[in-house]
């Protein structure tokens, strides 16, 4: 904010005051050196000191500093005449001084005025641009500047944002690992979507572009594209939902077998986790041996694990923590994998229900943008059956729930359960 000092009923920034007070000191100061110079008949370096202030004058005020270069021309003349009278040599040197004093300042003026000129246009596209944009320090990843947009989108103000560093904008850290494999890869990037967090702590889908600007000095441009997402991510789950119907439907009439592969569960889980981006919205800890394999039909248990996955990460409270275990011992029959949420839990009702083809949630319980239990949990039911399994649920309201795959390990189990 510009603080005003009333200065004989002229308010004057403070800056500006600052600014007068340097001008006029080194004004003073070139005409007492020149004159103690001049009666001391020390040489002629006294006239460059006037450059001081009249550079410094015109760089700040282009027309006030063509007056002081006037000022200072005359003064310097002045004193020129009084001492040097009648040196005629002497007396043309210092008027050529005095001349020069105002053509540096005029060209000076001149270039600064460029500078500004250019400076203000840009400027103005900057804070009326309609994307947002950013200038951040690449060492560092300090903000260094933002433009109004950006504070609209995000929420944040100037002096907020020039007290954060870019990353912590993002809503990850998942998503700030991409980040800085992008900025590493290339020197530019182009579209690059990820998701910040605004100052309210709501996901914002945004699009990413940046330029180095300077060695040290990263310009990017943000561009809004959260409403394009959203409608992508209905029309997607949209469709999900009608190749559920279409393949309970086929489940029902018994007609899909069971294609038998040896997988690692391991490699599986990770490989949902990164493809349905569900560390970007969980801190999700897996505890699954790497050596564990299972023989199965790779592609339903994959349907299993991230409908399970899927639905600990919708209903799961902020800050949401998803992990996954395996807890079957190697005299155990079965496969059982745990994936526990600390979500909203279920009710003992709920619990007889979930399973059931189209079963809505209670909309006063849990948020209908985030149905998706139903049809997923229907279909990951049918298939764990098939291979002889089944899914057990342990949850209590409000502290979250464990949903268990229970897998037979020997395929002639499975085998016997699907053909019965």
């Amino acid at each position: 904010m510009v603080q005003y000092v009333p200065v004989s009923r002229i308010n004057i920034s403070h800056t500006d005051l600052v600014r007068l007070i340097v001008i006029l000191s080194l004004t003073i100061s070139c005409i007492v050196i020149t004159a103690v110079s001049l009666r001391a008949n020390i040489g002629t370096i006294y006239a460059q000191l006037f450059y001081f202030p009249i550079l410094y004058a015109t760089y700040f005020y282009q027309k006030r500093g063509l007056i002081l270069a006037g000022i200072c021309a005359v003064a310097y003349e002045v004193l020129a005449y009084d001492y040097l009278f009648p040196d005629t040599g002497l007396l043309i040197y210092t008027t050529g001084q005095a001349v020069l004093f105002i053509c540096i300042a005029a060209v000076v003026a001149h270039f600064t005025e460029k500078v500004n000129r250019s400076e203000a246009r840009y400027r103005s596209i900057f804070d009326t641009s309609l994307l947002g944009i950013v200038l951040f320090d690449q060492n560092s990843f300090a903000i260094r500047m933002t433009n109004n947009y950006l504070s609209q989108m995000l929420g944040y103000t100037h002096e907020e944002f020039a007290g954060m560093t870019l990353p912590q904008l993002f809503i990850s850290k998942e998503e700030q690992r991409k980040f800085f494999e992008y900025l590493g890869s290339s020197e530019d990037v182009d579209n690059f979507e990820t998701q910040f967090l605004s100052k309210n702590q709501d996901p914002l889908w945004v699009n990413l572009s940046w330029r180095r600007v300077s060695d040290n000095q990263v310009s990017c441009s943000v561009i809004d594209i959260n409403k394009r997402k959203l409608a992508e991510q209905v029309a997607a789950e949209n469709y999900t939902r009608y190749q559920q119907v279409t393949e309970l439907s086929v489940l029902d009439a018994g007609k899909i077998p069971l294609k038998y592969s040896v997988f690692s569960p391991d490699e599986m889980i990770q490989s949902i986790i990164d493809a349905g981006g569900y560390a970007t919205k969980a801190e999700i800890t897996v505890d699954i041996p790497h050596n564990l394999t299972f023989e199965a039909d790779a592609g339903k248990i994959s349907t299993v694990i991230d409908s399970m996955l899927s639905n600990a990460v919708n209903y799961s409270k902020p800050p949401r923590k998803i992990r996954i275990s395996y807890l079957s011992n190697p005299s155990d029959k079965m496969h059982r994998v745990a994936i526990q949420d600390n979500g909203i839990g279920i009710t003992n009702t709920q619990l007889d229900e979930i399973f059931e083809p189209f079963h809505l949630p209670d909309p006063g319980t849990i948020s209908r943008k985030n149905d998706r239990i139903g049809l997923s949990l229907s279909i990951a039911k049918k298939y764990v059956q098939m291979h002889g399994g089944y899914i057990s649920v342990d949850s209590i309201v409000n502290l979250g729930s464990t949903f268990t795959i229970h897998l037979p390990k020997n395929r002639n189990v499975a085998i016997k359960a699907h053909d019965a």
